[in-house]
């Protein structure tokens, strides 16, 4: 909780203005986050300690929803802070490497990390930074991570990938943005492999977004339709030696 004092001149009054937290942040179950917290630990470690206090907190959590009138189903689901380990959980499986497991303890933080960097539609994406409500915006987001198994191309269906094929190159998440030379822009998911695409033309390496990398149009097998690309190490030492970019807007809308 924090105080801001303000001295007026008037009278030489003092008024106290008091910053009080969002229920999201307030020191309940789970402590304030701290940036000790991140440092502490190597990545497993920290885990491991984030699951034994969500083990405490779901304890504490289930006699808290055993004197509620409600279900204890209907109280988890205006539980931010259960609602942000599910979430995590399940951007851990999509993203990987990625840690978000500091956030869990700040939910509505988790949920506009979630929100600015999942792989959806622009249109969805709007929808969930405008929803008011941590609580709301963590379940709509866990709804889209859960439904999220399968790529399919827009304009056929076809497969095209899996969830497990999501492939992390940047801190920003699976999902870049690119301009091409004709200022044409592209949002591009990345991929550690395809299927139903052909590869038309040769490999070039000119105005190639990922430095190291040449690229080749990739189509869809079925319907013709541009995918994106397929990308190839031409310079030692580079991981991976080849990933697909596929662009997000070829991609069939996730259900809402």
């Amino acid at each position: 909780m924090k105080t801001h004092e303000w001295s007026s001149k008037s009278g030489g009054s003092k008024t106290v203005v008091e910053i009080r937290p969002t229920n999201a942040d307030k020191e309940g179950s789970l402590s304030s986050c701290t940036q000790e917290d991140d440092c502490s630990s190597d990545h497993i470690g920290r885990r491991r300690d984030y699951r034994r206090r969500w083990a405490l907190d779901a304890s504490k959590s289930l006699s808290m929803g055993q004197c509620s009138a409600w279900p204890h189903w209907v109280y988890r689901m205006h539980d931010a802070y259960y609602l942000a380990r599910h979430a995590a959980d399940l951007w851990q499986q999509l993203v990987g490497f990625e840690s978000v497991y500091n956030l869990v303890r700040r939910p509505e933080m988790l949920a506009y990390h979630i929100a600015s960097r999942i792989p959806v539609q622009d249109s969805i994406r709007q929808e969930l930074l405008e929803i008011h409500g941590v609580t709301y915006r963590l379940r709509k987001e866990i709804h889209l991570l859960e439904s999220m198994n399968n790529l399919n191309c827009k304009w056929c269906f076809a497969l095209i990938a899996n969830r497990s094929d999501i492939l992390v190159m940047s801190g920003e998440g699976p999902v870049d943005t690119f301009v091409n030379p004709h200022g044409i822009v592209h949002e591009t998911l990345t991929l550690f492999r395809t299927e139903g695409l052909n590869l038309v033309g040769d490999p070039e390496t000119l105005h190639s977004w990922f430095p190291g990398y040449s690229w080749t149009l990739a189509y869809c097998r079925v319907c013709n339709a541009h995918m994106g690309w397929h990308y190839k190490a031409v310079e030692e030492g580079l991981q991976p030696k080849s990933f697909w970019g596929i662009r997000r807007s070829q991609l069939a809308q996730l259900s809402k």
